[in-house]
């Protein structure tokens, strides 16, 4: 689970024994902790390897089949269809297959690159084919995992880690990229494919990028524009089409793992409704978690629904037993992990993951849930800034200014950032240029939230704890994407964010009505927001959610005081750390802040300094 990487030589014959170090040293990379196994490949003209959990003994490793010539390695969550199965199975039966990663090389040799097209899940794929002398990477649709390469001319070097890359050596010269730290800085990650390393990019989603002795082409394989429909389906059919799509998915996940699934239930909607499909078919199966404090929400709420429904529940508590003795590593790690893409106010995650182990290696989560099926209202957030919101509002019509002030006092003090104003208009030009093929702007946030949004928040997410455990996500599911997309619950067919009544009802009544109808009870709970998906169906009772939604979330979120513990204590390790600049930048939000800026900037602002003095210290000394 932890990742892959490979160099890929080119041209010129460089000494075997550099290119050996060097991919040593980028396999070392690759895990973010000690119980970590790895799989290599050394063949022809290319090093490929795989970093795996030693506790996940039967994790795929190389692809390795002399019989087609093909030969590769995989990082994440594949899921063949089961017409590409029963047609492999068909032509191939004498093999037995044991795992889906087995189906690779055959359908590669069936369907030549368009062999990702018979696949879902989250996942990046290099293959080599001998025959042909052609290598090829491959990602899924929206890019899910980050793919990271950097293409010297004679070497081409990918990696699930950016420290991956660093650590080969290969590189000429390492640099942050300072226009890279303003999309950051503004929209939460970048928008373009840039990294924070100049000369480092990313995989673009859904791309199939193949090198041949005589060249290299790269291709996109699908648009987001292939989910729009003409006639959306209504209400009734539409509401079958998800529910089956949602029980699909949710079964694939059973289906394709072995023990319990760990499914995070906390005082929102989207791990309810996970969890109503869930303890219908896999009860037995099912083990719910959370974390919070004592007497928070995400504790309460779930504690109360899982011993009055008997299924179990394991509560994480973020004590002072966790502030003083493990938040600092998991706060550091998160940040050094994401590529100072999240923040310390997530550093949870990485102090849960490895207890999960004892219960299970895959969480059955509802990440994008709310960016998938909500659409009435965006409000700025760590997933979409207030800069990202506002850009959209506009059409990208109105492009946010390159934040100046950034660069006067801040880290990158060597920088003139009047020089790189040229270079923030060309990567906002080439977004928009993409979203031209669009004539609403509601279309075009669909595009964004699945080629940008879902792998740049939530994919970074994964990857920064993927050492521990896979995640699966039913929201994130091609196929429920594409049968929810064909619906009227879809917000490519409402107007873009303008906060309607009726849209919020739709959404909230498609809810319910799928909690209620897979597993009832779990509707009369209340929610973090001090009401029940029940109160929603009723007059009464929408009546009750109205008054409370504005008011009872805040107040509990407040008593559980958690933000603000973690906050001081960052605040004090960033000091230590920082002590000549904390000042200035604990301030910088409140005292310079321009309109459009990221209202959560403080802990942006730290925790990506903290990443570029990690990585300072680490590969520029």
């Amino acid at each position: 689970m932890a990742g892959i990487c490979g160099i890929i030589q080119k041209k010129s014959k460089v000494e075997e024994g550099r290119l050996n170090a060097a991919f040593e040293r980028m396999l070392s990379r690759l895990p973010a902790n000690s119980n970590q196994s790895s799989d290599r490949l050394v063949q022809d003209s290319f090093w490929i390897g795989k970093s795996f959990p030693i506790t996940h003994g039967n994790e795929p490793g190389i692809i390795h089949n002399p019989e087609l010539s093909v030969y590769g390695v995989i990082e994440g969550l594949v899921y063949v269809n089961d017409s590409a199965k029963t047609l492999v199975q068909g032509e191939n039966r004498e093999v037995e297959f044991s795992s889906q990663n087995q189906y690779i090389p055959y359908l590669y040799a069936k369907y030549s690159i368009d062999f990702v097209k018979h696949l879902t899940g989250w996942f990046n794929i290099f293959l080599f084919d001998q025959k042909q002398g052609l290598a090829i990477l491959v990602n899924d649709r929206i890019g899910f995992l980050p793919m990271f390469i950097y293409d010297s001319g004679e070497e081409f070097i990918f990696a699930s880690k950016i420290e991956s890359i660093l650590a080969s050596g290969l590189m000429a010269s390492i640099g942050f990229d300072a226009v890279s730290c303003a999309e950051q800085f503004l929209f939460n990650y970048q928008l373009s494919n840039h990294s924070l390393i100049k000369n480092i990019n990313t995989l673009s989603a859904a791309t199939v990028h193949q090198l041949k002795p005589d060249g290299e082409n790269k291709t996109i394989y699908w648009s987001p524009r292939e989910l729009i429909v003409e006639k959306p389906l209504p209400r009734k059919e539409g509401f079958e089409i998800i529910n089956q799509a949602l029980e699909v998915a949710i079964s694939k996940a059973f289906a394709n793992h072995q023990g319990d699934v760990a499914i995070t239930l906390t005082g929102g909607w989207d791990g309810r409704l996970v969890l109503s499909y869930a303890l219908g078919k896999f009860s037995e199966r099912t083990h719910t978690f959370s974390y919070g404090t004592t007497n928070s929400p995400d504790i309460v709420i779930p504690q109360t629904i899982a011993q009055s429904e008997g299924f179990r529940y394991k509560p994480f508590l973020l004590d002072q037993t966790y502030i003083g003795n493990y938040f600092p590593d998991s706060a550091s790690s998160t940040i050094i992990l994401s590529n100072g893409v999240r923040g310390y106010r997530r550093a949870p995650y990485l102090y849960v993951m490895p207890k999960l182990l004892g219960i299970s290696n895959l969480i059955l989560s509802g990440n994008f849930g709310d960016e998938m099926l909500k659409f009435a209202a965006l409000k700025p957030s760590e997933v979409q800034s207030e800069a990202l919101i506002n850009y959209i509002q506009s059409d990208f019509k109105e492009r946010p200014h390159f934040p100046h002030q950034l660069f006067q006092d801040q880290f990158l003090t060597n920088t003139n950032s009047f020089d790189l104003i040229d270079e923030w208009n060309c990567r906002l030009q080439g977004l928009e240029d993409e979203m031209s093929c669009y004539n609403n702007r509601s279309k075009k946030y669909n595009h964004l939230k699945l080629t940008r949004i879902a792998n740049r928040f939530f994919g970074y997410e994964v990857n920064s704890y993927n050492d521990y455990t896979n995640s699966f996500s039913p929201f994130l599911d091609f196929d429920f994407i594409t049968a929810f997309s064909k619906t009227i619950y879809c917000g490519i067919y409402h107007p873009f964010n303008e906060n309607r009544i009726k849209d919020k009802e739709l959404i909230a009544m498609l809810y319910a009505s799928l909690v209620k109808k897979n597993h009832k009870t779990l509707a009369k709970y209340n929610t973090d927001r001090g009401y029940s998906m029940d109160d929603v169906t009723n007059p009464f009772g929408k009546i009750l959610a109205y008054t409370k939604k504005r008011f009872s979330k805040g107040a509990l979120e407040k008593e559980s005081g958690f933000s603000e513990h973690t906050s001081k204590l960052f605040d004090q390790l960033h000091q230590s750390a920082y002590p000549d600049s904390f000042e200035k930048y604990l301030q910088y939000p409140y005292d310079k802040v321009e309109n459009g800026v990221n209202k959560n900037l403080m802990s942006r602002v730290q925790s990506l300094e903290f990443w570029i003095g990690y990585i300072t210290n680490q590969y520029l000394k």
